[in-house]
């Protein structure tokens, strides 16, 4: 598939709550992350992402966006010592996740 539109990748915002607890609040998601009788309210949204996108925690939320519409979501966190350790990095070594 070939498209000319833009595939940009951009820091999730407040403005974007509404969009994430739809997707989150999808069966196939909920199948895999959650409880399909549990849908994520923006308030939950709000609680679990907004010190991520204030920066307060060290996960940084980012959106996939395609010609300007939302069409996923992606994060990236340090790995700790531990899961260094259990993957045999090195612990000098600035490792991340993404996911």
């Amino acid at each position: 598939m070939e498209t000319t539109e833009d595939l940009i990748i951009r820091k999730m915002n407040h403005d974007d709550y509404g969009v994430v607890a739809k997707w989150l609040s999808t069966e196939e998601v909920l199948e895999f992350y959650g409880d399909v009788n549990s849908l994520f309210s923006l308030e939950k949204v709000k609680k679990k992402y907004g010190p991520r996108v204030a920066g307060e925690i060290p996960i940084t939320p980012y959106i996939v966006e395609l010609g300007n519409i939302p069409i996923g979501f992606m994060q990236k966190y340090q790995l700790s010592e531990e899961k260094k350790v259990e993957y045999n990095y090195s612990i000098n070594y600035q490792i991340y996740g993404i996911d």
